[in-house]
């Protein structure tokens, strides 16, 4: 059949690399075996997103439910919070910092009692070295550590690690080599040249780190399990202009939208919502015409179109509106009590009948995020505090809710 996408504008986030480096050395990575990375020459399940027809996922045999033992944490937009059995972890600048449920208050992932913080370079949560970028898209609690990605240069190559901190920041290390590649070097308006890590989107799932490089040509999404040193394709995108994002678990599958741009500038597209079954490898393309944010809750995919969120039912495929905002793409999340979505700044929070309940509008608020927990967090910019705010979904049927910004007194 031929194509049968419509043409979506979408808005994507970057996703940024920063300049963190880790205080191990490159020493560390250079001539040690365990980083001799390769590549299996399959090429895995490739697919041409105009010659595909929806289909409908095994879930007699597989769930899509989430162990909290052995599971990526799908509740979150991207994967920059590493949600914990008793708190959260997050970046503040070139810090990694650990939020507490409990107390309610924000520490730095460092274990000297009398270390000052901040940017100082003793410091254990302090990640900053030449020639080693951390990524903010990848930041993972896993299996009682801390997993996040860093570019590690070597004369022209660049080496995509996989990093393993303790949980008092203590000790970190380089875990396992993910991918290899020339530098990535871009050229600025003003002509002058600058060395960028090549973003890399990743999520740890049972025993395994799925992954793509952003940049790589064609796109692919490969997997190692934790702790090996060969890759295996499993999926790869045919065609120009390949489009690969929002990798996402839940239980046996994996979930991520491909598809093709339609021209070189890269905003409209032709996608919609693949899954992979990790159990039998099979891939899936289980809903055309989504290509923005959705999660699945209970069997159901949530997901944003133009003006509009959409549900479509996992076991009998019916499509149906949600909710009607007429503000272009909104992200969306679903969880046990509500609805949300969230653009301009402000959260907008509906019963699963589409009726809205609240909202809570904060000019500081740049990202929500999500969340778990009878929480969701924030991204903030201005408040003088961490950037990392929270509210409490208990508080929205009574309109008390608001985001209390983090930071290491307590939440105001």
């Amino acid at each position: 059949m031929g194509m049968f996408l419509k043409k979506y504008r979408i808005y994507s986030v970057l996703l940024i690399c920063l300049c963190m480096v880790c205080s191990c050395s490159n020493e560390n990575v250079k001539d040690n075996p365990k980083f001799n990375w390769t590549e299996s020459t399959e090429t895995g399940v490739t697919i041409d997103i105009g010659k595909i027809v929806q289909e409908q996922i095994d879930l007699d045999n597989y769930s899509l439910e989430y162990n909290e033992q052995t599971d990526m944490p799908s509740f979150f937009l991207w994967n920059t919070l590493a949600l914990s059995e008793n708190g959260c972890y997050f970046w503040q600048n070139m810090n990694l910092k650990f939020y507490d449920f409990q107390s309610k208050k924000s520490v730095y992932v460092c274990g000297k009692p009398e270390c000052t913080h901040g940017f100082n370079s003793e410091c254990d949560s302090y990640f900053k070295e030449d020639n080693i970028w951390f990524q903010a898209n990848m930041l993972q609690y896993y299996d009682g550590y801390i997993y996040m990605i860093g570019s590690v240069r070597e004369n022209s190559v660049e080496k995509i690690i996989l990093y393993k901190v303790s949980t008092d920041g203590r000790t970190r290390e380089p875990y396992m080599e993910l991918f290899r590649t020339e530098q990535n070097i871009v050229v600025g308006e003003n002509g002058q040249t600058a060395l960028v890590g090549q973003p890399v989107s990743a999520c740890i799932h049972q025993g395994y780190i799925y992954y793509n490089v952003i940049n790589e040509t064609p796109l692919k999404i490969r997997r190692m399990k934790l702790g090996d040193t060969q890759s295996e394709t499993i999926y790869t995108v045919s065609g120009e202009r390949g489009a690969l994002y929002r990798l996402k678990a839940y239980g046996d599958y994996l979930l991520f939208q491909s598809g093709n741009f339609v021209d070189d500038k890269q905003i409209d597209i032709q996608a919609g919502i693949f899954a992979y079954n990790i159990r039998t490898g099979e891939v899936t393309f289980i809903k055309k015409n989504a290509v923005n944010s959705y999660c699945i809750y209970d069997k159901t995919l949530y997901y944003s179109s133009p003006g509009e969120i959409r549900t479509f039912s996992l076991e009998t495929q019916e499509d149906r509106l949600l909710i009607r905002h007429g503000a272009g793409y909104l992200s969306c999340y679903a969880d046990e009590k509500y609805v949300y979505t969230f653009g301009s700044k402000t959260l907008d929070v509906y019963n699963h009948e589409g009726n809205k309940i609240c909202s809570v509008v904060d000019k500081n608020i740049s990202l929500c995020m999500y969340g778990a927990s009878g929480m969701l967090f924030a991204e903030t910019r201005g408040t003088g505090k961490d950037n990392l705010a929270v509210i409490y979904t208990d508080d929205f049927a009574d309109g008390s809710a608001r985001w209390s910004y983090i930071g290491e007194y307590g939440v105001d």
